[in-house]
């Protein structure tokens, strides 16, 4: 578009309007928008993803410790203080970790056969062979997400559950009486 019509015949400056550049402003915020939302989820499942992997990593070395040591070892699950603690070694040589996890995320609920646990500590005992009970961790995450975590206690497998009804049912079937620590 010309800056001067009379002047058609004369090479004048091109240049972009004040409407077409905000066109364009607007259809750039409209893009970001977008991709900052479709973003989003995918950021909360991967932090949901890496607070599992923990717990998971903080559960196996627990069992690695007893099976190689020969020892019994215990995972304290602090749902008031929202952290996990290993304890590992005799009375006398006991060693303490503990961890936690993001802000964002807290744990709401242990369950194994026959106990629930809302509040307070949930201790998991690990035999020497490296054995647990089977349990269930609930994490809640933003938007009151909730999710299992279900731990196999013979094998140390570990399975993501969104039912809780399912959970209970797995727990019941899955416990062994034979290799129950705790």
């Amino acid at each position: 578009m010309c800056c001067n019509p009379t002047l058609q015949s004369q090479q004048c400056s091109r240049g972009f309007s004040l409407l077409e550049m905000m066109v364009v402003i607007l259809i750039v915020g409209l893009l970001t928008g977008a991709v900052s939302w479709s973003l989003h989820d995918t950021h909360r499942q991967a932090t949901l993803v890496d607070v599992i992997d923990r717990l998971r990593h903080t559960d196996q070395t627990a069992r690695l410790y007893a099976q190689r040591f020969a020892r019994p070892a215990a995972l304290r699950y602090d749902l008031n203080e929202q952290a996990v603690i290993k304890v590992i070694g005799s009375e006398d040589s006991m060693m303490r970790k503990t961890y936690r996890w993001p802000g964002q995320f807290g744990l709401t609920m242990v369950i194994r056969r026959n106990t629930e646990t809302r509040t307070g500590e949930h201790v998991i005992q690990y035999t020497p062979d490296g054995h647990s009970p089977t349990y269930a961790l609930q994490l809640e995450g933003p938007e009151q997400h909730r999710i299992w975590a279900l731990v196999t206690g013979p094998t140390g497998q570990w399975v993501v559950i969104d039912d809780e009804l399912e959970i209970a049912d797995i727990i019941q079937l899955l416990q062994p009486t034979s290799h129950d620590a705790g």
